[in-house]
């Protein structure tokens, strides 16, 4: 099969730049549907503790200090905090999302060795256009430093300028943890180059050495800073541990996960976000196949085999041994895929697998690479079309409405308790202002994942309003993402409740609590 015209490659073996016609059309086409499915789209908790943990910041050195319990790398949050020194409205993040999301598409447009309908259909897949476009979180961040490392990679020890690609890989290093695995992977990749070097190339890099010396130092500066902040603080509470277990269940279930990545088909229902059609067993089994296809498909391209090779498994152990994660962790295979094709692209062939029957099969796939793309990133645009559908048209999450709610009937003011606490925090950034959790027993607004959060008695949110009710003299708001019963005690009055959200635990229950009530039945000086 012929090569796209886009993907002629130059002399240095980089694959020719598409139109800037083109990449601005496709760009803008895809900026206009991500803005418009973002804006309609809720944010929740996970999107807001970021926006919250950044915003309430006042100094750098706070902001390091508030993440350290998230297990995340800080580059997000510093772009989130430069953003909330302009403005509070957590809409600033989603429009600065959907701005990274977008520039990732235009790199892509302009840069990638895929023809114009295999690009047009990776925009508008579900992860380009879902998870990492519309839901606000640090993982878009990590797709456009990964293209902007393929961008610019070149063939060829003499045309590659290492410190950028060290740059670009320090920065993936630093937005999430699966950005750092698949960082390392492509750094493995390059090194693995340096050591097949011969002739010519080999007396290139001794030119270079300067730059490489560089370029190892950015990288591992890069690597560091990300493992820093990721390392669990001795009393935190959120995914400590690790599980050194494998049965043949557990390994079923962690392959599983590769397969959601490469087809991320929901089902076709109101609580879609994180589904798939494919019953777990059999997916387990697809997943086998997709990766050993992916992996033959590449086995003639050395360098792009062993980034997959490596960042493919290293997730996977990843899975089996700390955390199982959902959809937007699963399309960082998506996303390795796709960039190691790219790579692929741009290096020379090599010879063909020595097993004559894995030759052929690697030749096959290698030939209809130009098919398979399409019709991958056709399954994925079925799937941004469910999710988005859904999202448009039912609320992803009521936080926003209760904080509308809320100012509307004057209820803003009053002191608020809130349970389940992660639930509840969206509230507050909406609200601007602090709630009290009762897990844990603080008042604040994101929520500290420390051992008090994690080894907290389950707390009871109607109990804890009537001794704060008692404590300031004055009536208690209850924000629960829970029904308190059928029947309130003396003094509790139900407010008003908000449910069907897609997340489902961010329905909301409102209570009020009366203090002159819960005086009669608890004395001024009740201890709390």
């Amino acid at each position: 099969m012929p090569e796209p015209k886009s993907a002629a490659p130059h002399a240095d073996g980089q694959p020719a730049a598409e139109t800037w016609a083109f990449a601005l059309a496709l760009t803008a086409a895809f900026a206009s549907v991500a803005l418009f499915t973002a804006l309609r789209h809720e944010m929740w908790r996970d999107e807001l503790q970021a926006w919250l943990i950044a915003s309430e910041s006042r100094t750098f050195a706070e902001l390091v200090w508030n993440m350290r319990y998230d297990g995340h790398p800080p580059l997000w949050y510093v772009l989130l905090y430069a953003a909330s020194r302009i403005t509070q409205n957590p809409l600033a993040m989603k429009l600065l999302h959907v701005s990274v999301a977008t520039a990732s598409v235009l790199v892509v447009a302009r840069r990638a060795p895929f023809t114009r309908l295999q690009k047009t259909l990776f925009a508008f897949g579900y992860f380009p256009l879902y998870e990492y476009a519309a839901i606000s979180r640090n993982y878009a961040l990590g797709i456009l430093c990964l293209f902007a490392f393929c961008a610019a990679y070149r063939a060829g020890a003499a045309a590659k300028n290492y410190v950028a690609l060290a740059a670009a890989l320090a920065l993936l290093a630093n937005t999430s943890a699966y950005g750092l695995m698949i960082a390392l992977a492509f750094a493995l990749m390059l090194a693995y180059e340096l050591w097949r070097a011969r002739g010519g190339e080999r007396a290139a890099l001794r030119s270079k050495w300067r730059e490489l010396t560089a370029a190892a130092v950015i990288l591992a500066s890069g690597v560091g800073v990300s493992a820093a902040q990721m390392l669990p603080p001795r009393d935190g509470g959120n995914i400590i541990g690790w599980r050194f277990y494998g049965s043949l269940a557990d390994v079923a279930n962690v392959l599983r996960v590769a397969w959601r990545g490469f087809a991320p088909l929901p089902i076709p229902e109101y609580h879609f976000w994180n589904s798939n059609v494919m019953a777990p067993p059999v997916g387990a089994a697809l997943a086998c196949v997709v990766l050993a296809a992916a992996a033959l498909m590449l086995a003639r391209r050395r360098p792009a085999l062993v980034a997959f090779a490596a960042g493919a498994g290293a997730m996977l152990l990843f899975t089996l041994a700390k955390f199982h994660g959902y959809n937007r962790h699963h399309g960082h295979f998506y996303v390795l895929f796709v960039a190691c094709a790219w790579v692929a692209a741009v290096v020379p062939r090599a010879e063909a697998p020595r097993h004559k029957r894995w030759a052929r099969v690697s030749l096959f796939l290698e030939s209809h690479k130009a098919r398979a793309l399409v019709a991958l990133f056709a399954v994925h645009v079925a799937a941004a079309a469910v999710a988005c559908a859904v999202d448009w048209r039912y609320p992803f999450s009521h936080n926003q409405r209760v904080a509308e709610y809320l100012r509307a009937e004057g209820f803003d003011d009053l002191y608020i308790v809130g349970d389940e606490d992660a639930m509840v925090s969206p509230v507050a950034a909406y609200l601007g202002r602090k709630i009290y959790y009762p897990r844990g027993d603080r008042e604040g607004t994101f929520i500290v994942w420390d051992a008090d959060w994690r080894y907290w008695p389950q707390a009871d949110a109607l109990d804890a309003a009537r001794r704060k009710a008692v404590e300031r003299g004055e009536d208690v708001l209850v924000i629960s993402n829970y029904r308190l019963g059928p029947r309130t005690p003396a003094g509790v009055v139900p407010v008003t409740e908000f449910t069907g959200s897609i997340v489902g635990d961010e329905d909301y229950f409102l209570y009020l609590v009366r203090h002159d009530a819960a005086s009669a039945e608890l004395p001024r000086d009740t201890p709390p």
